[in-house]
């Protein structure tokens, strides 16, 4: 699996990212907070990633930026728990995190945290891909 976070797996864009939050679900994972769409795009990577941290928590943007760092490398790295899911599934997934405490932990919570909150974006996934083949088709 290509470890890379690449342009294409930034979601970028004023409609795409009002879509999101219009229309997506979320779930929290303390200190971060995930908001997710399933979407379907052509060539498009698995998932398309935004992180935010607020300016309200941290007004200096040095430490803002420190928070997004570590969320983006955690992400970087354990995007392959959620990616494979998705491929198998063949959907893609807009993927929001929020960073909702008002201290910087270290990185190994940041670690263990991203892994828990993308097996729960896949278990999530799988719930609504399972419920949806399970509804009766109108002919």
């Amino acid at each position: 699996m290509d470890t890379r976070l690449t342009r294409n797996e930034r979601l970028r864009g004023k409609s795409a990212i009002d879509r999101l939050f219009s229309r997506g679900r979320s779930f929290a994972v303390f200190p971060l907070r995930a908001v997710y769409s399933v979407v379907s795009v052509p060539d498009a990577p698995e998932i398309s990633l935004l992180v935010s941290v607020s300016k309200k928590r941290f007004k200096r943007a040095v430490k803002r930026n420190k928070v997004k760092r570590l969320i983006k490398e955690t992400f970087r790295l354990k995007k392959s728990i959620a990616a494979e899911t998705l491929k198998e599934s063949g959907k893609q997934v807009h993927l929001a995190i929020l960073y909702l405490d008002k201290e910087i932990h270290p990185y190994h919570t940041f670690d263990s945290r991203m892994e828990e909150l993308l097996k729960r974006l896949a278990s999530e996934i799988c719930k609504t891909n399972n419920s949806k083949e399970k509804q009766p088709q109108d002919t």
